[in-house]
């Protein structure tokens, strides 16, 4: 599991606790943080993960650092590649639904739906994602996406003009382009329609939570005190 760092250590900190939580009872998950230099909350981070692996890469542009985070990775032995961001929590259900999955060695596959927290303004959303691939057609979400090793390997660096499973120069669109680049060679993501179990969240600010629900027309309010309880987080933030 590969998870870029940028600042709201505060929200570092939720997403570790939760992690530790939550491990997968049939697996050992091996989690590499990606984290900058630039970052303001450099000290503090450190300190959140002294217990973990990190590989320090520039915060921007944003693809080179997740295609070097990926590159690092493969120095470790692995069955699978699951892609997680900072301010992402998940609850034991997402092992329950994704261990067939793996049983099954399914070369890459993901969830449908989120459920979205805005922990400055106390508002929280559940999205039916709907993500559609370049052909306009239902893929996985971005988060938690998982894609089998051998299938890592033979995607990544693989062609020009793309640098790694993303663009390096690009600095937003990383689902997007990593999944285009996924089905250029062949391989298109299962979906597993989670519906409104509580799975997966994202702790988002206003800003970028307008921008997410923009682009999605599925999106009902929650009351953030569930999300809370599901998720097994407590979040008080004085804005």
């Amino acid at each position: 599991m590969m998870v870029p760092v940028y600042r709201r250590p505060e929200i570092l900190k939720i997403f570790i606790d939760s992690m530790e939580r939550t491990l997968p009872g049939y697996a050992t998950l091996q989690p590499l943080f990606v984290v900058s230099p630039q970052d303001t909350d450099l000290e503090l981070v450190k300190v959140i993960l002294k217990e973990y692996d990190v590989l320090y890469a520039d915060n921007r542009p944003l693809g080179r650092k997740k295609n070097s985070g990926l590159t690092f990775a493969l120095n470790y032995d692995w069955d699978y590649y699951m892609d997680m961001g900072s301010d992402n929590v998940w609850t034991e259900t997402l092992w329950h639904l994704y261990e067939p999955y793996f049983e099954d060695r399914v070369e890459y596959f993901g969830c449908r739906n989120i459920y979205i927290l805005d922990y400055l303004n106390d508002h929280a959303n559940h999205v039916d994602t709907w993500h559609e691939d370049v052909y306009g057609k239902p893929t996985a979400l971005g988060v938690a996406r998982c894609i089998r090793r051998d299938v890592i390997e033979k995607v990544h660096y693989s062609d020009n003009p793309f640098e790694g499973l993303w663009k390096d120069k690009f600095l937003a669109g990383m689902d997007g382009i990593s999944d285009y680049k996924m089905q250029k060679h062949g391989y298109k993501a299962e979906i597993i329609e989670n519906q409104r179990l509580p799975v997966l969240l994202d702790i988002k600010t206003l800003t970028n939570l307008t921008q997410y629900l923009n682009m999605h027309s599925k999106h009902s309010e929650v009351d953030p005190d569930w999300i809370n309880e599901k998720f097994g987080i407590s979040i008080v933030s004085d804005n």
